[in-house]
Parts: C-alpha cells; sequence; structure tokens
C-alpha cells in the first residue's frame, strides 16, 4: 500500500492487494481477496467484494442463497462513488473493473460482471450478474442491465433505460425496454 489514503472508519480485510496511491473513503469496507490497481479512489460507504446474491431452491423448494467464493479486480485510474457496491463473483474469476473506468455513486455491479477500459456508469445504475460492458460504453442515470447482456464498444444507454438483450457497438438505447435509436 504505497501513498494509500485510508480514511476513518474504512475496513480492509486482510488478503486485499492495493496499488499506489489509492483513496478509500469513510466508512467503506473492501473485503478479503479484493484487487485494487493503481491511482483509484474509492468514495464514502461503498463495498467492495462483498456476497452478491444467487438463489437456488432446494428440494423442498425453499429459497437458499449460495455463497460467492470469487474476487474483485480494480484496474487502473478507476473512480468508484459513494454507497457503490461492486459484488465479488460467483465461483472462479472476478467481477472486474477496466481501467480509466468512472463509477458514480449508488451504482450496484453484480457478481461476475465485466466492465471493459474507459467505461462510464451514472448515477443508480445497476448491473445484473455477468452482464458486460466493452470498453468506452457510456451508461445514464437509472439504467439497468439484465443479467449475461453484452453491451459492445462505444455504446450509449439512456437514462432509466431498461438492456434486456445484447447491445450492437456504438448502438444509442433509450426506454423500457430499450430500443437502438440508431436504427
Amino acid at each position: 500500500m504505497k501513498n494509500a489514503i485510508i480514511q476513518k472508519g474504512a475496513v480492509i480485510e486482510d488478503g486485499v492487494i492495493f496499488g499506489e496511491n489509492v483513496v478509500v473513503g469513510n466508512n467503506t469496507v473492501i473485503k478479503s481477496g479484493s484487487i485494487i490497481g493503481d491511482n483509484v479512489i474509492i468514495g464514502a460507504c461503498s463495498v467492495i467484494g462483498g456476497n452478491g446474491f444467487q438463489l437456488i431452491k432446494d428440494k423442498n423448494d425453499i429459497n437458499m442463497t449460495i455463497p460467492h467464493i470469487g474476487r474483485v479486480k480494480i484496474g487502473n485510474n478507476v473512480i468508484i462513488g459513494d454507497n457503490s457496491t461492486i459484488s465479488k463473483s460467483l465461483f472462479e474469476g472476478f467481477t472486474s473493473i477496466g481501467n480509466n473506468t468512472k463509477i458514480d455513486n449508488h451504482v450496484h455491479i453484480a457478481h461476475n460482471c465485466i466492465l471493459g477500459d474507459n467505461c462510464v456508469l451514472a448515477a443508480n445504475c445497476t448491473m445484473f450478474g455477468s452482464s458486460e460492458l466493452k470498453s468506452n460504453v457510456w451508461i445514464a442515470p437509472n439504467a439497468a442491465i439484465m443479467n449475461k447482456v453484452v453491451v459492445g464498444e462505444n455504446a450509449f444507454i439512456g437514462a432509466s433505460s431498461f438492456v434486456h438483450k445484447n447491445v450492437k457497438p456504438g448502438s444509442r438505447m433509450f426506454g423500457i425496454p430499450a430500443i437502438n435509436i440508431n436504427e
């Protein structure tokens, strides 16, 4: 942890790997196994590497949660706003945040998500489990990306849009459900 600033009330569990020049905000929790790159800022009251929410039914049709045992990897030059959550991957591998990505306040990134380089996620966005953003994607406030959806490079998702199908590179998606206004 070279040149790290860990603010009051932050909890850094054993086994977290820090790059250089990391800032962790007040009351943020970074769970064991997380890897944080260089020049990363994580705002206040955020949780990095917490358990996601995955349910299965047991033989009696009772909902049971599955513990997550994967990790989170955050690239270099990333900013994560206040009150944001990035869940660790379900089994192996990483929930991954690419270099130069900017994440606003109150964003939720579920297990096994992959964000490419230079993405922007505005306030209150939600990425469901195993969704993926290729590089240079912009997600406007309150948008939701459904599980297993891939958003192509250079796409834009409009405010309050709900994306439930894969998005072609360069698309401009708006609405519920989101449609490509370029077509």
